[in-house]
């Protein structure tokens, strides 16, 4: 018993020095963040659509900007399985399957040095 009230004791002293010491580190918050306007109003987005068979989907997004687009697919438990550089503008369609795959959910992340998104499909 007398354990346990040596470390109560230790724990509340300690704690009450670090939180004395800690106020004199405390900063004051920035007045103002600075972020891309491009960063803050970016309208990307992409749909991913089963085709009806075990591990086969359609990617389908709009490619505004002249940067390259990387589309990576990873499995389930997070093992990268395809990595595919788009490099033109406009509508993008593309059809994956991985239908020799044992897993049947897959994330999807879609982007370049502008915007990345990442979403997730259960394709069945």
């Amino acid at each position: 018993m007398g354990r346990k009230i040596l470390v109560m004791f230790f724990l509340t002293v300690s704690s009450q020095l670090i939180a004395q010491d800690s106020s004199l580190l405390i900063q004051q918050p920035e007045d103002d963040l600075n972020y891309s306007k491009v960063l803050l109003n970016n309208n990307f987005d992409f749909t991913l659509k089963n085709t009806g068979k075990k591990g086969s989907f359609d990617v389908k997004f709009y490619n505004s900007t002249e940067k390259p687009v990387m589309i990576k697919v990873y499995d389930v438990i997070g093992n990268l399985i395809i990595e595919e550089e788009i490099g033109k503008l406009g509508n993008i369609e593309k059809r994956y399957d991985f239908s020799e795959y044992k897993s049947s959910l897959f994330l999807v992340e879609i982007g370049n040095s502008k915007y990345n998104l990442t979403k997730s499909i259960f394709a069945i």
